[in-house]
């Protein structure tokens, strides 16, 4: 998996919101464990927001993590609420953490390493919790058990509603797609095309959920060149394609041979080439090559996405 930072603005807004007043100069850089998914769930504004900002380098941290989350996170997965916790760390990247996530049974939590680490979380500063609804901080912060009474109170509503499920197996394979879990698209595709027990539940979903992936594939089809264009197609076609996305498809392929799009995609592919060959290094003297690394590609490609966010590393 492509390792590429949040574009959604909802989330940037909703952590500069509920962390303004303890922010350092910085705002956080977040690089989630999954962002395909991380996309798809902060687009939806209708979800609480459960961050905690953790010190993966405290035992007691830790252990906040794999008590208080996790038993919050089960309850969400059990209960079906329309809430999302977001775990952040400024100490592990995001390859250790989607390790962290599966051996953890922590699936429906979303993890990302906030590489600017802009509340300054470390050994002095273990834990910063901010749980939030459409921008807004709320207090107290939840606990496991108040957490179904807690979200309750709030206007949260899914991403995709369907009433009046018949079979169990159907009501799991619709908590797949409205969490955005990896293949739940394309197991919705095959249920609902193909004869068996769930058809007639599949296809409800499908008529729910569709509708909103042609919508984001007809406005990335008609949308400027552009890198983010390029990113959100390619998320686009990694989470739906099953749906049958030739546009999208097409798209993508004319923009990728776009001329005047050769220096990003050649400084994104430089970019991710850093990350995963100096800064993803276990040689600690490939990774104290990163930032000189980045400051020449910085330099090189000053005007594009990635030589930006170079700069920003260097």
């Amino acid at each position: 998996m492509a390792q590429h930072h949040l574009r959604t603005s909802l989330l940037g807004a909703l952590l500069c919101a509920l962390l303004s007043p303890v922010l350092t100069a910085s705002e956080p850089q977040l690089a989630f464990a999954d962002p395909t998914r991380a996309d798809a769930l902060m687009q939806h504004d209708g979800y609480l927001h459960i961050i905690a900002f953790y010190c993966a380098n405290c035992p007691t941290a830790r252990s906040r993590v794999s008590g208080m989350m996790k038993e919050m996170h089960d309850i969400i997965e059990a209960e079906q609420l329309p809430a999302v916790i977001i775990l952040i760390t400024p100490d592990r990247d995001p390859k250790y953490l989607r390790t962290f996530a599966q051996d953890n049974n922590l699936h429906g939590a979303l993890f990302a390493q906030d590489q600017t680490n802009a509340l300054n979380i470390g050994l002095q500063n273990i834990w910063q919790m901010r749980p939030g609804f459409k921008g807004q901080r709320l207090r107290p912060n939840p606990t496991p058990e108040n957490l179904v009474s807690y979200v309750a109170k709030q206007d949260t509503h899914y991403r995709f509603p369907v009433e009046g499920l018949q079979h169990e197996r159907a009501k799991e394979l619709w908590w797949m797609v409205e969490r955005g879990m990896p293949e739940a698209i394309a197991t919705l595709a095959e249920a609902s095309t193909r004869r068996n027990p769930l058809q007639e539940d599949a296809k409800r979903i499908r008529e729910v959920v569709e509708p909103f992936y042609r919508q984001r594939e007809a406005a990335l089809v008609a949308a400027e060149p552009s890198m983010d264009t390029i990113e959100g197609l390619e998320a686009l076609l990694e989470e739906a394609q099953a749906l049958g996305m030739d546009d999208a498809q097409q798209r993508l392929r004319a923009l990728l041979r776009e001329r005047s799009l050769r220096d990003e995609l050649t400084a994104r592919q430089a970019y991710q080439r850093i990350h995963s060959e100096l800064l993803g290094s276990n040689n600690r003297r490939q990774r104290e090559q990163a930032p000189a690394a980045f400051a020449q590609l910085a330099e090189r490609f000053p005007d594009t996405t990635y030589g930006r966010k170079a700069a920003a590393k260097k």
